[in-house]
């Protein structure tokens, strides 16, 4: 095993221990030193744009684009990821934000639920022995509604709680931070398998950008909780209401896709696929678009549910069994890909 390769399964074993670490450290220091906390907004706002692209660039170089092809076959599969992930989704995280108390909370809060597009979904899939062929699909798609529709429920979102939302620079953010690496992603992987092999990226890449990924995801985490740390210290019931309704969300987003899949009949594997894309939500194009576009508290929400996300779709991991006797399947054997944890 390369040294690359053991250091990205360091981080991805302990990265939920990191990422508390990083908002403990990031907190202490941040209220500790306020002047830390008072960077001019532009460079501030770059740097955050910066680390976005960072965290999401490896995913796009592992993200296998020709899959797109095989969606007409799973167009049911496919569609139902889209319902759970652009609609059910969405409209749980509009229901709960009114338990938040202000406005630029709820909506940094609605904005971190309608982002459904975390490359760790496919490991989550891959270790819950799920389809990952349709979840690589169904990412691929939702991907692609991303520019139209985050700009789209962010503009209405925005006009119901009084809180301005400029729609140009929310529509800059997600091209910069989404297609800007998803083209230089996809550029990569196609020179990759040109000049090297098919599975180059799988094997000799995956543990760098693996590394990256994670690097760049508790700098991005740190940067965040840094530049609120005074408020959080001030009122930690914030921090614990917005962890308190994810929970919240995700659990019942997992019960309404199980009673759903159920009636029509969706074997286990696709509906790990399903359930993962749509309970992992991607937190750096909210925090970028949250820091460039709103601001106030809308930055806490994509800082600390980075946070309990992993707690709460490991939880879900080791409800296996039970899921396979609630949908009636069996266990088959099924060979997976190795996907690098990579949000």
């Amino acid at each position: 095993m390369s040294k690359a390769m053991k250091i990205a399964l360091f981080l991805k074993r302990r990265l939920l221990h990191f990422t508390i670490l990083a908002i403990i450290i990031a907190i202490v220091i941040g209220y500790s030193f306020p002047s830390l906390t008072k960077i001019p907004k532009t460079i501030y706002s770059y740097w955050i744009m910066t680390l976005a692209i960072f965290t999401i660039l490896p995913s796009m170089i592992m993200m296998r684009g020709w899959e797109l092809k095989k969606a007409a076959k799973m167009w049911r599969e496919v569609l139902l990821g889209v319902v759970y992930a652009y609609l059910l989704g969405p409209f749980l995280a509009y229901l709960l934000a009114f338990a938040l108390p202000e406005p630029t909370l709820r909506i940094g809060y609605f904005l971190s639920n309608i982002v459904p597009i975390s490359a760790a979904a496919l490991s989550y899939v891959m270790l819950a022995k799920g389809n990952i062929e349709l979840g690589t699909v169904i990412l691929v798609v939702l991907a692609l509604l991303t520019l139209p529709l985050v700009p789209l429920y962010l503009g209405i979102y925005g006009s119901m709680v009084s809180v301005h939302v400029p729609v140009n620079k929310v529509l800059f953010v997600v091209a910069v931070t989404l297609f800007l690496p998803l083209i230089i992603g996809q550029s990569i992987r196609y020179l990759s398998v040109k000049k090297k092999c098919a599975c180059y990226a799988e094997k000799e890449m995956a543990p760098y950008l693996s590394i990256i990924a994670m690097v760049s995801l508790l700098l991005l985490v740190f940067s965040l909780v840094l530049r609120k740390a005074p408020v959080i210290v001030k009122k930690p019931e914030l921090a614990a209401l917005v962890w308190g309704l994810q929970a919240t969300i995700v659990f019942t987003l997992i019960g309404l896709t199980l009673i759903i899949d159920k009636l029509l009949g969706i074997k286990y594997e696709d509906h790990q696929a399903l359930a993962f894309v749509s309970i992992t939500k991607n937190q750096s194009i909210p925090a970028a678009i949250a820091v460039m576009s709103i601001g106030g508290l809308a930055v806490l929400p994509p800082a600390l549910i980075p946070a309990i996300q992993p707690v709460l779709a490991i939880t879900y991991l080791h409800m296996e069994d039970k899921v396979r006797k609630f949908l009636g399947s069996k266990e088959e054997k099924v060979k997976s890909p190795q996907i690098a944890l990579t949000k």
